[in-house]
């Protein structure tokens, strides 16, 4: 998933010229230092990189190809070749794995980006015996689909899916909708509000340090427009309702594919 700040850093590292070296900035003007995370031998990409692109990457990290790195932007990768000559924003598929690398390390930084937001801010629905599988839903509590969705939500957590919901709201600070939200997150019983919310029932006013301005920028900075967005245990993401039997489905299957990948590395595979 691309936001508007990798689709800047991909732009310009296409219009930059492959040369070992980069142009120096103008005179007066400053290239961005490298951020924090940046290794002593990573030091010299990362100057080229902010130089190129204007922008350093958070950090550095060491990347599956030989000769490449990923440079972290954000929640966004890219990887880069260690010369700094070249940047690759699409798939690359490991034939050996049969995996997108990139891709892969991109949902790594997502779910990072989500379990950050910490889940005493979030509404937790937790499964119903054995957890099998875990969603983090970006929820508004009048979506019509948002609805639909938490109408499922107990059938979802007899099959051992915990539901998580960070608030997400679709309308600005101060309106009536986005107050009604903010007093689910308030509410002494929160899972009682949202249900309460969602079935298009009154909830009663209340005010406190709620978590939904930081849900709503989370959301965005993530690249995510509606709701229900739903992000799997394993960094999909699901744009919009999808039907019970659908979702489980899927899950079953994203689960036997990870299972799978962990058995070709020879890693365990764990109990289900």
């Amino acid at each position: 998933m691309r936001t508007a700040i990798l689709a800047a850093v991909v732009a310009a590292a296409l219009a930059a010229p492959s040369l070992p070296a980069a142009p120096p900035p103008a005179a007066g003007a400053q290239a961005a230092p490298p951020a924090g995370g940046i290794s002593p031998r990573d030091r010299l990409l990362a100057e080229s990189l902010a130089r190129r692109l204007g922008r350093a990457p958070d950090r550095i990290e060491p990347a599956p190809l030989p000769g490449w790195r990923f440079a972290i932007f954000g929640e966004q990768a890219a990887l880069v070749s260690a010369d700094g000559r070249w940047l690759v924003d699409g798939a690359v598929i490991s034939l050996e794995r049969g995996e997108d690398v990139l891709a892969e390390r991109r949902r790594g930084l997502l779910l990072d980006a989500v379990e950050g937001f910490g889940e005493a801010n979030m509404i937790v629905f937790p499964a119903r015996g054995a957890e099998r599988h875990r969603l983090t839903v970006f929820t508004d509590v009048d979506c019509p689909y948002c609805r639909r969705f938490h109408q499922e939500v107990p059938a979802l957590n007899e099959a051992g899916v915990t539901v998580r919901y960070v608030p997400f709201s679709l309308v600005p600070a101060g309106t009536e909708r986005r107050r009604r939200m903010e007093s689910v997150w308030c509410a002494k019983d929160r899972r009682a509000a949202l249900t309460a919310a969602k079935a298009g029932e009154a909830v009663p006013a209340r005010r406190c340090e709620d978590p939904v301005e930081a849900g709503t920028r989370l959301g965005r900075r993530l690249g995510f427009e509606g709701t229900p967005t739903i992000v799997t245990g394993r960094g999909r993401v699901l744009r919009g309702y999808v039907p019970r039997d659908r979702l489980l489905g899927l899950l079953a299957r994203e689960k036997d594919a990870a299972a799978g990948t962990r058995a070709e590395r020879g890693q365990p595979r764990p109990a289900q």
